[in-house]
């Protein structure tokens, strides 16, 4: 997410921690002032301009993995949910690899037999082979994709085992378009993977329901939460950014012909940090719609982390998927 890795860079600087938030909150600003000036891009074209982490300049395989390590640390639980390890000679596909943060891991520690990286950017893809040259780039094959033809068209004849999707598919109008093409492109015994924007989350119900617009006034208060929320993920000129619950994207999958079961959900530290200090305010504040105060009075917090219903209030819903 572009604005959780500004947020993050300024968290690994030695700056005080108030003059951190200070700075983001004008960082902010100025993007959401800026979009309004800017033309509206189409998904291909906003992400063949931006990509995550595109600002990381390696120089050796150990300043990638400290990076790689860094950054998953960010998001308490992401690894665990959706792990790089333990796939000895299976044919893996990262659907979206982006600049290859993923693949680094699948690289150094999956074991798999053949590991294949697809995005629509032709910037994220350059990243991602520059970076993958410190750790054996060879491994890896990674393809443009122009249309979606092109998955079936290379990978029916050999498809595979396991395909890992993190943060792609609420980009996607329809997601169910890729999902139908992974469908094709899948083992029967096989299963995908997808870490998607979390509907019933902090980010969701306070960052972009509450703190955006009533307390650090970067929109306005009569933005509707889902709006307020895509600008506030990976950009403000970011055209799709959808926040799903389990059930709504269940629905989706299922016309692709996946079923569909909860891993689990991971919670950025930047949300951690706005529970902590805008919980009670937003509770205590007229100006909190319905929807969202009935959310955050459910809220039960375990060791500082929020959850509902058994599961963590975060922003990354990861899903499992199998073939029906």
């Amino acid at each position: 997410m572009f604005l959780v890795d500004t947020f993050l860079s300024l968290l690994r600087q030695s700056t005080p921690k108030w003059l951190k938030k200070i700075i983001y909150v004008r960082v902010l600003k100025a993007q959401f002032s800026r979009v309004k000036r800017s033309p509206v891009l189409s998904t291909t074209d906003y992400w063949g301009r931006h990509t995550v982490a595109a600002c990381e300049n390696y120089v050796s395989r150990e300043g990638s993995l400290k990076s790689f390590h860094e950054r998953n640390s960010q998001y308490i639980g992401y690894a665990d949910l959706m792990p790089v390890s333990a796939f000895a000679n299976l044919n893996i596909l990262d659907f979206g690899c982006g600049p290859g943060h993923d693949l680094v891991g699948f690289v150094e520690f999956s074991g798999a037999k053949r590991i294949v990286g697809v995005d629509i950017s032709p910037k994220a893809i350059e990243l991602a082979r520059k970076r993958l040259a410190f750790h054996g780039s060879d491994r890896v094959a990674l393809r443009l994709l122009h249309s979606e033809s092109d998955l079936p068209v290379a990978y029916e004849s050999n498809p595979f085992d396991y395909v890992h999707s993190s943060g792609v598919l609420h980009h996607i109008d329809d997601p169910s378009v890729a999902l139908r093409m992974i469908r094709r492109i899948i083992k029967p015994s096989g299963y995908l993977k997808t870490m998607v924007y979390h509907e019933n989350s902090i980010w969701f119900h306070l960052y972009a329901g509450y703190v955006l617009p009533n307390v650090w006034k970067v929109v306005s208060p009569n933005f509707d939460t889902r709006e307020i929320f895509r600008m506030s993920t990976d950009g403000p000129a970011c055209p799709v950014s959808t926040a799903y619950s389990e059930s709504s994207f269940e629905a989706i999958a299922r016309s692709a012909s996946f079923s569909t079961s909860m891993v689990g959900v991971a919670i950025s530290r930047l949300e951690v940090d706005i529970c902590d200090r805008y919980l009670q305010m937003a509770l205590s504040d007229s100006r909190l719609k319905d929807e969202h105060r009935n959310f955050l009075s459910s809220l039960v917090l375990r060791d500082g982390v929020p959850e509902r219903n058994g599961l963590v209030a975060g922003i990354d819903m990861v899903l499992e998927h199998r073939p029906i």
